[in-house]
């Protein structure tokens, strides 16, 4: 029997600065990591306890949060490259549960917070 073996955090997070990230210093892909999880940690707040999208406070949270990303990386005269959606926020994918071609919000940088804010950027 083969043991499984696994990953620590920190060889997770070398994985997958060399495979997404490169054009970022390890102090910038870190920067964008903490941003990442404080937006993550609000959208599962937001699930948790059902929180409506037009909760005044929850927008205020998810601008606060995206602001920060963005003066981040505009001080540093970088910008977003994401492996996955190249940056522009959303992929047009095959949406498998329904069956059809959609603009789906990119999950790897969440520029978006839903797919149809995404799907109206793309429009």
């Amino acid at each position: 029997m083969k043991l499984k073996v696994i990953e620590t955090d920190m060889e997770y997070l070398e994985r997958k600065h060399q495979q997404h990230y490169k054009h970022l210093t390890w102090n910038e892909f870190i920067t964008n990591e903490k941003l990442e999880l404080v937006y993550v940690a609000i959208q599962e707040l937001q699930q948790e306890f059902n929180i409506p999208d037009d909760n005044l406070h929850l927008e205020n949270a998810f601008e606060l949060t995206e602001d920060l990303r963005e003066e981040h990386f505009t001080q540093e005269g970088l910008r977003m490259n994401c492996e996955l959606c190249k940056g522009v926020g959303w992929i047009d994918t095959f949406n498998t549960e329904d069956r059809v071609q959609e603009i789906q919000k990119c999950d790897d940088c969440n520029i978006f917070k839903t797919d149809k804010e995404a799907r109206e950027e793309e429009l």
